[in-house]
């Protein structure tokens, strides 16, 4: 039985976890959660998810940082970056750091959804359960 791939949300606002932990949930991934930039670090380091979905702005490390070291793992993820910043220079710089993916807050949970499966079907990843034409994929 293959396990469902996992996805590491890294954001200390509880009630943006929620809801994209949910989300992905509901998508079929096995989620979990950092609540700083030094607790996505250590699970991402422990835990090898296939995706973290990033907030740049976290106590303790920086997103910045996070995405560094995230992309120098031997298992590299795919980073989806979150910020509620509004900067236009933001996309391009995390971007060319390595980052797949770019949304800003706020967000609706089925783009997310979405965004999240795109991701991890480049890798081949599908939550389990999941067919090759899922809902959430188109």
């Amino acid at each position: 039985m293959l396990m469902e791939p996992a996805v590491l949300v890294a954001e200390d606002d509880d009630l943006t976890a929620q809801l994209i932990v949910e989300t992905l949930r509901e998508a079929g991934y096995r989620v979990i959660r950092g609540r700083d930039g030094d607790e996505a670090l250590e699970l991402a380091r422990d835990e090898q998810p296939k995706l973290i979905v990033l907030d740049l702005n976290m106590p303790g490390r920086r997103g910045y940082e996070v995405l560094r070291c995230a992309l120098r793992q031997p298992r590299r993820p795919r980073v989806l970056v979150l910020t509620a910043l509004g900067r236009a220079d933001i996309e391009r710089e995390i971007r060319a750091l390595g980052a797949d993916d770019f949304m800003r807050k706020p967000f609706a949970p089925h783009d997310l959804a979405r965004r999240a499966v795109s991701l991890l079907a480049a890798d081949g990843a599908r939550p389990e359960g999941a067919e090759a034409s899922s809902g959430l994929a188109r």
